[in-house]
């Protein structure tokens, strides 16, 4: 880290201030919330959340500012919010907002996953059954294509971190391209490398650009636009045993099929994806949170579309 930027780190963990920083260094906590009331709360992995002190309005707009330039950017009425990554260790997720979108400085910060977990983990907690264990394990040695849908907050990435530990220890030579909007994803396969979007490439950009890159397997944070027809169509010609997250308000298996029929009409409105989204994706899994759980709640494998009866052929997988 050269000196300047080791000046501007200091000073915005002088501006964020100890209650702040000490959340920062807690592996326990994931979110940290400014509310415009002045409030600051905390979710933990096993308290939920948590009031933990206050800020002012002053210094909530001083945070904010800080974290602006240290970002390069500026936060004013006429641009009152600003995303990106917080220039403190593991690089969290921040979205802030000033007035007069919100009443006062509002701040979210997302701290990446510290667990690291192995699917052997997962049962472990009771979050999945051996058996469905064992399944996943066969999945990812298959190379099949699965995709992980979920809520906010469900536990996505966490769950694709112990699918790309199990590549990493079972096909230890593939060579994996992670490509994602904020670095989460951990990797300890030897042989990986990771692309993040910019101003001036998105999700899809990355995805078309990454087979010039030679990867054995495309892994994508999250699919979010149109990126999922880019990535479909890469997991169907060839790069088969990739792995991808998909938000989704129901979560469950037909949730998934409509945002991803949604995103591909996004990306190529009036055509009909049905037939690609049953050959390229083989596997999905949904997981839920429940309480302070992150929960395995369905395994189903995806074996075409019928197009006469307009309904994707799955088969659901026996948990127990």
């Amino acid at each position: 880290m050269n000196e300047s930027v080791q000046r501007v780190r200091e000073k915005l963990l002088r501006d964020l201030g100890p209650t702040i920083r000490e959340a920062l260094e807690n592996p326990e906590v994931t979110e940290i919330m400014l509310n415009s009331d002045g409030k600051i709360w905390t979710e933990h992995f096993s308290r939920g959340m948590e009031h933990i002190g206050k800020m002012t309005p002053d210094k909530g707009m001083a945070v904010l500012s800080t974290i602006a330039s240290s970002l390069g950017r500026e936060i004013t009425e006429k641009q009152p919010s600003i995303e990106g990554e917080l220039l403190t260790e593991g690089a969290p997720r921040i979205a802030g907002s000033i007035p007069p979108k919100t009443i006062a400085a509002q701040l979210t910060i997302r701290k990446h996953s510290s667990q690291k977990l192995t699917v052997d983990d997962y049962v472990s907690s009771g979050s999945l059954t051996p058996l469905a264990c064992e399944y996943l394990k066969k999945a990812v040695k298959s190379r099949l294509n699965i995709l992980v849908c979920g809520g906010t907050g469900s536990g996505k990435t966490t769950f694709v971190n112990s699918l790309i530990n199990e590549i990493s220890t079972s096909c230890t030579t593939e060579r994996l391209l992670i490509l994602e909007d904020t670095r989460e994803i951990q990797c300890a396969s030897s042989n990986a490398d990771s692309f993040k979007t910019s101003p001036a490439e998105t999700m899809e950009d990355l995805v078309i650009s990454s087979l010039r890159h030679r990867p054995d397997r495309l892994i994508v944070g999250e699919v979010r636009d149109g990126a999922a027809l880019s990535l479909l169509e890469a997991w169907n010609t060839g790069h088969e045993g990739g792995i991808a997250t998909i938000h989704a308000r129901k979560t469950s298996v037909s949730g998934a099929f409509i945002r991803l029929e949604y995103l591909l009409q996004k990306a190529l409105p009036g055509s009909d994806n049905n037939m690609l989204i049953g050959e390229a994706v083989d596997l999905l899994v949904t997981i839920e949170r429940r309480g302070q759980r992150r929960l395995i709640t369905s395994i189903t494998e995806v074996n075409g579309y019928d197009t006469a009866k307009k309904e994707y052929l799955t088969r659901s997988i026996k948990m127990e």
